[in-house]
């Protein structure tokens, strides 16, 4: 139980644009510390006490500042009891207008750990993307490079592939098994696409919580059959079970803390091809599957699984193997079938005047492409899924009829392999634009 262990101070505002709570304990002046990078994803019920150790140590004491909606909550004297902090500041945020408060921006960039408590994610995307609030929280992942976690609805929003829970999307209490039976419907409403919050080692990256309490994985499952589908591969989850944190360090490093006998983790990454069978209104059938790490938490945090490679693990938990079949969710300790082929997504797609295929070789990224009109200079440009460019070339005497051109591999950025992102082909007045993964060899 959380006790008061000191005295706080709270601050309300009320005006014709903002409405908000602040709540403070310790010195109200700002401090600048040496921070190190973390992220931490935890799967909501009780808070897990050694993640939030692991976020205080790694901001070096400074100011660790709670966002949330609506009440202030119990965190502020609980955060501040756990270590040596500066102080720790909860704001609960009650409209909209206050993610243009500047006030309220500059605690969140001031701050050496931030953390987003649970509730509704849907009031975090609604309130917070695509206004200073969301650049302050990047800022702090990226740049300032501090520790940033969240629970329930705010490790939802702490994976570049998200569900948002807004308006119209699927429903909250949506889990059960159901959710493969139709999984179009079920799996594709409300996701989000690297526009929002942007950690580390998380690409191509969804995640879950409650898992197991609520049968999380089912739902799960059915995102990331979508998120396949929109041409993101090979794609993966985090499902962490309540009183449970994934805390990802600067190098990849993702150590599980628990405070319970079923605090597990789940890793789970795209075994071999896609589905066999997403359509609408049908059962899924991906026997292909996922290759799933099953970890369970403790207080040492001395079981991991090595985000940099997906692969290496401290070796304490269970290999197992999900697959899909007409609906039916099975679990194995082994796959369905070897997986011969590396599963690719082929971006062929048409409109009336240019038709574009693109493919890969050991040279490059092959870009084959009909041009109706008369002989131009074209051009091509690659972007992240923020809208970053990352590539732009020109394509002289791009002539009528089909073309083909190899974007070499050596002129291409290093990082750039593995990479869901969107090329851009410009012919003439026309761009087509095709959402695809690099597999640069």
């Amino acid at each position: 139980m959380r006790g008061n262990i000191l005295t706080v101070s709270i601050f309300v505002c009320c005006t014709l644009l903002y409405s908000y709570q602040t709540e403070l304990a310790g010195d109200p002046a700002d401090v600048q510390t040496q921070t190190e990078q973390g992220s931490v994803l935890m799967g909501g019920g009780s808070d897990v006490a050694d993640a939030f150790r692991w976020m205080i140590d790694k901001s070096g004491g400074g100011d660790f500042v709670v966002i949330r909606y609506n009440s202030l909550g119990g965190y502020t004297d609980w955060i501040k009891g756990l270590g040596d902090l500066n102080s720790v500041e909860t704001i609960a945020f009650e409209n909209d207008n206050e993610a243009v408060n500047q006030e309220l921006v500059d605690k969140i960039r001031n701050a050496e750990a931030l953390w987003m408590a649970g509730g509704n994610q849907g009031n975090y995307v609604d309130g917070w993307k695509d206004t200073p609030v969301e650049e302050a929280i990047n800022y702090l992942i990226n740049e300032k490079k501090c520790p940033v976690g969240g629970t329930s609805a705010g490790c939802a929003v702490m994976t570049p592939v998200y569900w948002g829970a807004t308006s119209g999307s699927w429903p909250q209490n949506t889990g059960a098994e159901e959710a493969l039976t139709n999984p179009v419907q079920s799996g594709r409403n409300g996701i989000g696409f690297n526009d929002f919050l942007m950690p580390p080692f998380l690409e191509n990256t969804i995640s879950d919580q409650h898992y197991m309490q609520r049968s999380r994985q089912y739902r799960h499952i059915a995102m990331m059959a979508y998120i396949h589908s929109e041409g993101c591969a090979p794609v993966k989850g985090i499902g962490c079970n309540e009183a449970t944190a994934v805390c990802i360090g600067p190098g990849g490093k993702a150590v599980v803390y628990g405070s319970r006998n079923d605090s597990y983790a789940f890793f789970i990454k795209q075994y071999c091809a896609g589905p066999e069978i997403y359509q609408d209104n049908q059962p899924l059938t991906w026997r292909g599957g996922f290759k799933v790490y099953k970890a369970l938490g403790n207080s040492d945090g001395n079981h991991f699984m090595d985000l940099a490679d997906w692969e290496t693990t401290d070796g304490s938990g269970e290999e197992l193997y999900w697959y899909v079949d007409n609906g039916t969710l099975h679990e194995e300790t082994s796959p369905y079938e070897p997986c011969a082929v590396k599963s690719r997504t082929p971006a062929a797609r048409h409109t009336q005047d240019t038709q574009l295929s693109i493919w890969h070789n050991k040279s490059g990224i092959v870009l084959r492409f009909f041009n109706s009109g008369d002989a131009v200079s074209g051009f091509v440009k690659i972007v992240d899924m923020r809208g970053r460019q990352i590539f732009h070339a020109m394509l002289p005497d791009v002539n009528k009829g089909w073309n083909c051109n190899v974007l070499n591999a050596t002129r291409l950025p290093a990082d750039l392999s593995g990479r869901c992102v969107i090329l851009s082909l410009g012919v003439g007045k026309k761009t087509f634009s095709s959402r695809f993964i690099t597999e640069l060899r």
